[in-house]
């Protein structure tokens, strides 16, 4: 049996762990679930242009748009490949409303290039340096 100081102290330490515990729900002894705003979908569609460093538009280079990379390859899901035309730009349709979205491209004499966004933009520019 402990002393009336020893109770005494044990009981002033529960008070305050329960007041502190109170206070930090605010008083607040419901449980409220958590709402958060819904994510910004994917563009439907998105016009890659691919660049060298200079900024000069790159014709023939390969873009693939993929769920994943594997450093600068595409992996995972593969949702299109297309070549840039004489604009240095290729335009993909039917973009996947949710989920990450990577873009690679290459061409002879640069090195290989990617990247992933969530949400996809509309419009996304690749840079190839030599």
């Amino acid at each position: 049996m402990g002393s009336p100081i020893t109770h005494a102290l044990a009981r002033i330490a529960i008070y305050a762990v329960f007041f502190a515990a109170l206070l930090a729900c605010n008083g607040n002894t419901k449980s409220t679930p958590s709402t958060s705003a819904p994510s910004t979908p994917n563009a439907s569609s998105s016009t890659i242009t691919v660049e060298n460093t200079g900024g000069d538009r790159i014709q023939e280079a390969s873009v693939t748009l993929s769920s994943a990379l594997n450093g600068t390859s595409p992996s995972g899901t593969i949702i299109g490949t297309q070549h840039t035309g004489f604009t240095g730009q290729a335009t993909f349709n039917g973009l996947p409303s949710a989920g990450q979205i990577c873009a690679s491209a290459s061409d002879r004499g640069y090195v290989a290039t990617g990247a992933c966004r969530q949400p996809f933009p509309a419009t996304f520019t690749l840079k190839l340096s030599p």
